[in-house]
């Protein structure tokens, strides 16, 4: 039975051109004319009998009808890739774009990615070091790292939740003579703002029989960060005390630029994620995907961020 499909050109031209939010870099990104672009836009609409995209101020945008149709289309190209790539093994010149948080990146990430270049020749990595929301899977972006699961229209597979434990310069350990957890309160504790409850509970969980909880003002005092990585060069300057994570900090603690004064650890109440599309993942992704999972389980945690 015959198949009653648009034209494989037009289909590739309104691909692309969903996907970047513009007819110029869909030409650049299929190495045509814009106006070839637009001819093959033009042709698809007349076939489906509906306009896919409008023009507004903000510049090219979906029709709600070309917003449904946009993702199944990619995941069906997607797929053929995919397929293409299982029978003949290609893996030459292929360019994996992963969009992750500053923080995994730099902590994390990149230290541990010359064993996946390594494992993979083939695979080019483009890192999008990014904090905004998760549309950029569908434009811009094959995989995503984030610490938070919320969307369903994605796959959020969970990695590992990282231990929280205290850490200070070597200049206040000197100065403290700390033998007690409480006596931590000699310094000021250097707070992430996103998660205010994680002093109070290290407290409240790592207690022992005899030592006293301290009290909860005295708790709330100190500095405060909007991010984990400028919390932990507060630290390192000698600022305060900051709950750090020793996979996340694992080349500074080699360095003895902070040091663990109690080691009394509790699990981070948040986890990361690998975020991929809800379709058949290209073999690229699936080696990243394959190599992180083994990288966590090798290199014990991930950093929080």
């Amino acid at each position: 039975m015959s198949r009653k499909l648009p034209p494989l050109k037009a289909l590739q031209a309104f691909e692309a051109a969903a996907r970047l939010r513009s007819f110029a870099q869909a030409a650049q990104d299929l190495h045509v004319t814009p106006a070839a672009v637009s001819q093959q836009i033009k042709s698809l609409e007349e076939w489906l009998g509906f306009a896919v995209f409008r023009r507004s101020r903000a510049g090219l945008e979906l029709t709600e009808r070309g917003e449904t149709l946009a993702p199944s289309l990619k995941s069906a190209f997607d797929l053929i890739q995919t397929a293409t790539e299982d029978v003949t093994g290609a893996e030459a010149a292929a360019t994996l774009t992963l969009s992750v948080l500053p923080n995994f990146a730099m902590r994390w990430l990149i230290p541990r990615l010359p064993d996946f270049t390594r494992r993979h020749p083939g695979i080019q990595i483009r890192l999008l070091s990014v904090t905004h929301a998760l549309t950029d899977l569908y434009d811009t972006c094959d995989l995503a790292i984030r610490a938070y699961e919320h969307d369903l229209q994605f796959c959020f597979e969970p990695l590992v939740s990282p231990d929280m434990v205290p850490m200070l310069s070597p200049q206040l350990y000197r100065r403290g003579a700390l033998r007690q957890p409480d006596e931590l309160l000699r310094f000021p504790l250097l707070h992430i703002t996103t998660s205010p409850e994680d002093w109070p509970r290290w407290f409240r969980e790592t207690r022992q029989d005899g030592e006293r909880q301290p009290d909860p003002a005295l708790l709330a005092k100190g500095h405060q960060f909007d991010s984990y990585v400028v919390a932990v060069e507060a630290a390192i300057a000698g600022l305060g005390v900051v709950l750090g994570r020793p996979s996340f900090a694992a080349a500074i603690l080699r360095r003895k630029e902070l040091l663990i004064p109690f080691e009394r650890r509790i699990a981070s109440n948040k986890s990361w994620y690998l975020v991929y599309p809800r379709a058949e993942l290209p073999r690229k992704c699936r080696a990243f995907r394959d190599w992180l999972l083994e990288a966590c389980v090798a290199g014990a945690g991930l950093p929080e961020g």
